[in-house]
Order: C-alpha cells, then sequence, then structure tokens
C-alpha cells in the first residue's frame, strides 16, 4: 500500500541493490511506528517516529519502502465446511 499508511499496516526497509528487507515496523498513527531496533533481547520495543526511523537506518542509500495491509475478509469468501456422513 502507499502512504498515509494505516494502523496495523506492516512497513518494510528494504536494500535497494539486494531487494532483502532490513527492517519492519508496524504503523500505529500519527507517524508514529512500534519497532525494535536490533535483535538483542534488551534492546526493548519502542514508539519512534518514522522519519527518525528513517534518518536511522538510510546511511548510505535511500532504502526502498514497502507498506502491507491487512486484507478484509468477508463472509462471502470464507469456504464453506463439508459436511462427511459417517
Amino acid at each position: 500500500v502507499k502512504a498515509p499508511y494505516q494502523f496495523g499496516d506492516m512497513i518494510l526497509i528494504i536494500n535497494p541493490e539486494s531487494q532483502r528487507a532490513y527492517h519492519s515496523c508496524i504503523y500505529l498513527a500519527d507517524d508514529i511506528v512500534y519497532t525494535k531496533n536490533g535483535e538483542h533481547i534488551l534492546r526493548p520495543w519502542i514508539l519512534m517516529k518514522f522519519g527518525d526511523l528513517m534518518s536511522r537506518y538510510a546511511v548510505d542509500k535511500q532504502p526502498v519502502v514497502q507498506a502491507w495491509r491487512k486484507r478484509k475478509v468477508s463472509s462471502d469468501s470464507v469456504i464453506p465446511s463439508v459436511e462427511t456422513t459417517p
């Protein structure tokens, strides 16, 4: 999805050369994301401004940003259960 992002959107920060994601965060609201900056157990999950996060991870080149949104599932798209007789 493209900006503006909505609550719950997963944002990936991708290396433009390798096309590999090297960070992700969850958009909450008002440019605030939920993120964990580092793998170590002592690095806590934090709330951070998305712009600050981008300045931290956009060191050499401008990264590619992709956002994904959970698709709403309607009751029409649910596969009906099949009853079997013994």
